[in-house]
């Protein structure tokens, strides 16, 4: 049920309703009376007693808190940018406004006014017209979502705009990391749509629907790899959608085919899908992937009840995806074999070095030529971004 509004008043004044809010109803005067009352009673409740019923009263304020918008949780930013300037959630609409407001590139606008750019000289990469879009993963609230996506663009060397990924973690509702890795489950299932779905799939219509189609990398991990594809593929089926209806009636059904094929060049053509930590079982058709795997990341590894494992790696890849997989052995164990900021990013700096290339886009192209991808080991990682110092090597 994670929910997002407008936190700045740079945010859209409407939003369509979301998959995370089936079965809420807002409007009319008997249902904001009831809801009113019901969140007195929470707060009776909460505020008298210090028990199971006070626990629950509390869970019903915060829930409330919740349908209503959120204001101040992590949840109200999901789907919207960073600003590295002030670290304020700017939206998806009001970039992309800003962009087409100004003269010259698209990507390149956004680049320079939203991503986090590289401060570290002998990593930096040439200059690209590439709209850079990083989405993190579950249990990370703002600002140390952003910061691990400035440190990427450090390693990487190219800028990198942050879409965030809210969090149950600042709620007070139960468990609430459990409820993030509940909502991601179903959100892989495909019971809900996600506001990070929605707003990926309008930044994606931004850059990609014009008349001159901007590049666009998009750096997903873990939790955003499920969301991440989930909104590649309802970008594809819509604009696959609303070029058949541009079409005269009669030949609609005809031109199906074609116009697939149209739709999946484009996204060939413009649309670069990095993942990491991945727990996608579906890559959609159409875009370039490169799939890095650490070997003992239990996330990508976890075997599915009714068969096959949780993500995609080199050993279990996806029949209709144009991807090269990287599975590599990690600098640390345990779950941190999924932490990207400690070990994986930098087995791509090191991977992009020993294959004498600059940017990941360059190892994909590698790859695709039949050269061989040389996997560097003994990786040191950076242990001051362990989640359990106890993973360190001794």
């Amino acid at each position: 049920m994670k929910t997002r509004r407008p936190t700045n008043p740079r945010s859209e004044t409407t939003q369509p309703p979301s998959g995370r809010q089936r079965g809420v109803q807002r409007n009319g005067p008997g249902n904001a009376a009831a809801q009113d009352a019901l969140q007195g009673q929470a707060a009776e409740a909460t505020e008298a007693n210090t028990g199971w019923f006070g626990a629950m009263g509390s869970t019903l304020s915060e829930l409330f808190h919740l349908m209503g918008g959120g204001e101040g949780r992590d949840l109200s930013r999901e789907g919207t940018i960073t600003d590295p300037r002030g670290k304020g959630a700017v939206t998806v609409a009001s970039a992309i406004e800003e962009a087409r407001a100004a003269d010259g590139s698209f990507a390149a606008f956004l680049m320079q006014r939203y991503g986090f750019q590289p401060r570290i000289d002998e990593h930096r990469a040439p200059d690209t017209d590439t709209l850079r879009v990083m989405v993190p993963g579950l249990n990370t609230p703002e600002p140390e979502a952003s910061r691990r996506t400035a440190l990427y663009a450090d390693v990487q060397g190219q800028p990198m705009m942050h879409l965030h990924n809210g969090t149950y973690l600042d709620t007070q509702l139960p468990a609430p990391d459990q409820l993030d890795y509940a909502s991601a489950a179903l959100t892989r299932i495909g019971v809900q749509e996600t506001e990070l779905m929605r707003q990926l799939e309008a930044l994606l219509s931004g850059a990609l629907s014009g008349a001159e189609p901007s590049d666009v990398h998009a750096i997903l991990y873990s939790d955003s790899t499920i969301g991440g594809t989930r909104a590649i593929a309802n970008f594809r089926a819509n604009e696959i959608r609303r070029r058949i209806a541009a079409l005269p009636p009669s030949r609609r059904r005809s031109a199906r085919e074609d116009v697939t094929a149209e739709v999946d060049a484009l996204l060939r053509e413009h649309l670069f899908v990095e993942l990491h930590g991945n727990a996608t079982g579906d890559l959609p058709a159409g875009p370039r992937y490169m799939v890095w795997t650490d070997t003992e990341d239990q996330m990508t590894h976890t075997e599915l009840p009714w068969g096959g494992q949780l993500g995609r790696d080199g050993q279990n890849r996806d029949s209709d995806a144009d991807a090269v997989y990287v599975d590599y052995d990690g600098p640390f164990s345990g779950g941190d074999a999924h932490n990207l900021a400690a070990g994986g990013i930098h087995v791509v700096r090191a991977t992009l070095e020993a294959n004498g290339v600059q940017t990941t886009e360059a190892l994909w192209e590698k790859a695709r030529r039949g050269e061989e991808i040389v996997v560097p080991e003994g990786v040191k990682g950076d242990v001051s971004e362990l989640w359990d110092p106890a993973n360190a090597p001794r």
